[in-house]
This record gives C-alpha cells, sequence and structure tokens, in this order.
C-alpha cells in the first residue's frame, strides 16, 4: 500500500518503483492538489496488482482522470468521493474497468439518474455507495430497481430523509442489500437479505 501524503505532480513518475503496488490512496491533506494531470501521470506507470484506489475528496478529478485510470485493467475497487465526476464518469467506470466491482461516488453532486443507470452495462460492478441527496425516494427507487446486476448499496443519508421502510421492502424484493450510513458514517444494514 502506498498513501500520497505530499508529492509534486513531477515526482509522480516515481511511483513506479512501488511494482507490486496494491492499493494506493491520496491523502485527505494531498487531495484538493490532485488533478487530471496527476491520474494521467500515475496511469502511465505499470502496476499489474493494483486492485484499489482511493481518491476520496479530490475535487479536481473529472471524467478525464478516471478515461486514464482505465489503463490499469487490474482496479477492482474506487473510493472517488467529491469527485468533479459527470454521468460521462459512471459510463467509463461501467464500459472501461473490466474487473471493477465496486465504487463509492458519494458527494458528486453532477451525477444523475440517467448516469447511474449506464451502470446496467458493466459486467462486473456489484457494490456502489452513493449520495441520497440529489435525488427523491422515487428516483432513488429507480435506480436500484433498473441496475440490477448490483447486489449491494450504500446510501448516504445523513440528513435521514430516506424511507427506509420502502427502501426495505425494494430491497428485499429484489434480494438486494441495502446499507444506509448516516451524518456520522455510522452503517445500518436494512434489508433481511444475506450476505453471499
Amino acid at each position: 500500500m502506498v498513501v500520497v501524503v505530499s508529492l509534486p505532480l513531477q515526482d509522480w513518475p516515481k511511483l513506479r518503483r512501488f511494482s507490486q503496488l496494491q492499493h494506493f490512496n491520496v491523502a485527505e491533506e494531498m487531495a484538493p492538489e490532485v488533478t487530471d494531470e496527476h491520474i494521467r501521470a500515475f496511469s502511465q506507470l505499470k502496476f499489474p496488482q493494483l486492485r484499489q484506489i482511493s481518491l476520496a475528496h479530490c475535487g479536481k478529478v473529472t471524467d478525464s482522470g478516471l478515461r486514464s485510470l482505465s489503463n490499469i485493467p487490474s482496479i477492482e475497487g474506487l473510493q472517488l468521493i467529491g469527485l468533479a465526476m459527470t454521468d460521462q464518469g459512471l459510463d467509463i467506470l461501467a464500459t472501461r474497468f473490466p474487473h471493477l466491482n465496486g465504487i463509492n461516488v458519494e458527494g458528486c453532486r453532477a451525477l444523475t439518474v440517467a448516469g447511474f443507470l449506464s451502470l446496467t452495462k458493466s459486467p462486473t460492478i456489484s457494490s456502489v455507495t452513493l449520495s441520497f441527496d440529489p435525488f427523491s425516494q422515487e428516483q432513488l427507487e429507480n435506480i436500484i430497481t433498473q441496475v440490477s446486476n448490483v447486489s449491494w448499496w450504500t446510501i448516504s443519508d445523513p440528513g435521514k430523509r430516506l424511507d427506509r421502510t420502502s427502501l426495505r421492502t425494494l430491497g428485499d424484493s429484489r434480494k438486494v442489500i441495502i446499507q444506509i450510513s448516516d451524518a456520522n458514517d455510522s452503517v445500518t444494514e436494512i434489508t433481511t437479505t444475506k450476505h453471499k
């Protein structure tokens, strides 16, 4: 695992010496400085075993950065909290990452229902974490219903606006796991479907 706390863009190619890298994280204090250029430089390096990447709170990283990351086919999980991604970014995740199975896109305010529906194109994504804030209950339930390949949903609801009973009924009927996280990031599973 490598956690980047402070590293100028011109030095990112030096990360290539960690050829056995499996987990890569950008520390919270550096996240505001990271741009698509950093991600492009990183994605040009060879990391055949890299499985997990956290770019949480890298608010300057856009769809272009995600497109660059798709050069690393071994990626299985992406923490993308607070990225400046759009629906096009979700489409990139669904179509250009052959082993991606889990994504966290909480706080990505530009994402819409249409973007989440593009996740149906992915043969591998089975776990999604998202924010309830931009959506209505009906929109959220439509996403869960339509994106049938995803079997595990974690929904951030700090304002406690969700109708949990309705969501539990939907999750149980579709045999998917639904969890709710609150303002303290405490997670509660609301469905009765058993973990596989």
